[in-house]
Formats: structure tokens, sequence, C-alpha cells
């Protein structure tokens, strides 16, 4: 288990390593006033195996499902819209935006 969790770790160090490597590379394309953006070989090939690596590994070390029927609660998930905030459609965002809307429509916003 711990292997896995460590290529899994691996994946991610090369997937943040072709994230600075590029963001690098770009600087240094601009710099040079160059306008052909080309990703270099090293940098799709640290991409591709990073993402394969945190993906696969990923995958493998995650827990298998629990049952829904083994919870102890009795709580419904039908029961969690009754909640009053849930409800609250007049004292909302909108309201507080409403003066920076512009009328292109001919729709009353009041």
């Amino acid at each position: 288990m711990g292997t896995i969790i460590m290529l899994s770790k691996i994946g991610l160090v090369l997937l943040l390593h072709a994230g600075y490597s590029l963001s690098g590379y770009r600087h240094f394309k601009l710099l040079k006033n160059d306008q052909d953006f080309s990703i270099p070989l090293d940098i799709l090939l640290q991409i591709a195996v990073g993402a394969v690596l945190c993906l696969f590994f990923g995958i493998i070390s995650d827990q298998p499902f629990k049952k829904l029927r083994e919870f102890k609660n009795n709580v419904l998930y039908d029961s969690f819209n009754n909640n009053a905030n849930f409800k609250d459609v007049y004292h909302n965002r909108g309201k507080l935006l409403k003066k920076y809307f512009i009328d292109t429509k001919g729709l009353n916003f009041k």
C-alpha cells in the first residue's frame, strides 16, 4: 500500500514539475519574441507519465465503496431540501446586484 501511494505522489510531483517547466519555457519564448509556441516533447512526456501515474495509482489506492444500507443514521436524503436556507429565494445576492444590471432587452428588474 505504501508503494502505491508513493507512486501516486511521484505522479503528482511530475505534473507539478511539468507545469513549472512549461511556465518557464513560455516565459523564455516570450522574452525571445518567438511567436511559434509548441510544447517540447520532454514536457509532454512528463505530463503524460504524471497523469497516468496519478490516475492509475489513485484509483487503485482508493478504498472500496460502502453499502448505503450499512449506515446507522436514518436521515433521508429527500429531507435535505426542507431546510429553510434552501427555500429563501427572495433574499439572495441577485436582489443586491440588480442595481448594476443593464436593462438591454426591455426587461423590468424591479
